[in-house]
């Protein structure tokens, strides 16, 4: 070891439970040696809780959607004199999220729980607070309030019962539409939102070439070994593309033109829903529904850029 180099640790008070300096150890230093044990407690890191979205399936109610529309035309009218573009951008984002939280309100439940209806989550909520006061209720009064709960408690699994099975029916409408339409995208997605946190006990079969089903782990990876040097393993093509008579220089008929009103509200009608948001929570049923005032706000936006 150099003379110059010298070593430290650094060691809380309170983390350091047993040290001690052995003078005997012959380490070729002027040093002495100490071994010590410590505790060390690392912090937790909290993790930032993501808000839940918004309940945009209120929109499909023709007075909420008009409420919606008639609010957003009001907070955009604050935003006419902006010539910033980002203080444009961010305050356009912020007056939906405003009239969102307004008008629709978050999203009851997890994700699982999204076909319960708002009737049935007006129960749920009633259970709960007589569930509250039953038990701060005196004992005269306890009888009557355990009645009240239990009428309660049978009306939400009743409720529940009927809003269950009828999410499952409109998803059996929908994918039978689907399927007279040809669309098997919709319907796989159909598919998978009905079984979703299902899990098969077996894995997926493989089979070998005749049809028989192979068992042992080593027989499958050996039948994945002939399968991908099958279909990465081949030959070189005989005839080869030419490309040296191709017109590289292709003409594209590009629109520079401001975008059109027609153009901006296409592009919105065909964003698809069930979408998640980003950072700016923003879904696209709320850009589908806002309007006129929605439309011409974004258009402005959009060609000032």
């Amino acid at each position: 070891m150099e003379a110059s180099r010298m070593d430290f640790a650094l060691a809380i008070p309170s983390s350091n439970t047993n040290a001690r300096s052995y003078r005997g150890a012959d380490v070729g230093s002027d040093h002495n040696l100490v071994i010590g044990k410590f505790k060390v407690k690392f912090k937790v890191q909290q993790k930032t809780k993501k808000p839940k979205a918004f309940a945009v399936n209120k929109l499909k109610d023709p007075r909420v959607a008009e409420e919606f529309q008639l609010k957003l035309r009001n907070k955009f009218e604050v935003l006419e004199n902006l010539e910033d573009i980002e203080t444009h951008w961010e305050g356009f984002k912020k007056k939906i999220r405003e009239v969102a939280e307004e008008v629709l309100g978050r999203r009851r439940g997890t994700n699982r729980e999204r076909w319960i209806s708002d009737g049935t989550w007006t129960v749920i909520d009633e259970r709960k607070r007589v569930k509250q006061l039953r038990e701060a209720a005196t004992r005269q009064d306890y009888g009557n309030l355990a009645e009240r709960y239990n009428q309660l408690d049978r009306e939400v699994k009743r409720r529940c019962k009927n809003d269950k099975n009828q999410w499952i029916e409109d998803k059996g409408n929908k994918a039978q539409e689907a399927a007279d339409r040809g669309d098997s995208k919709t319907i796989y997605k159909i598919t998978k939102e009905l079984t979703s946190g299902f899990k098969s006990s077996e894995g997926v079969p493989i089979k070998a070439k005749n049809g028989t089903r192979l068992t042992t782990e080593r027989e499958q990876l050996e039948r994945w070994k002939e399968h991908f040097n099958e279909v990465l393993n081949q030959c070189e093509p005989d005839i080869l593309l030419d490309l040296s008579n191709e017109n590289v220089r292709a003409i594209l008929n590009v629109n520079l033109n401001d975008i059109s009103l027609e153009e901006a509200r296409r592009a919105l009608q065909n964003l698809k829903n069930n979408k998640a948001a980003g950072s700016d929570e923003l879904q696209p049923e709320l850009l589908k529904n806002g309007g006129q005032a929605l439309e011409l706000e974004l258009l402005n936006i959009f060609n000032n850029i």
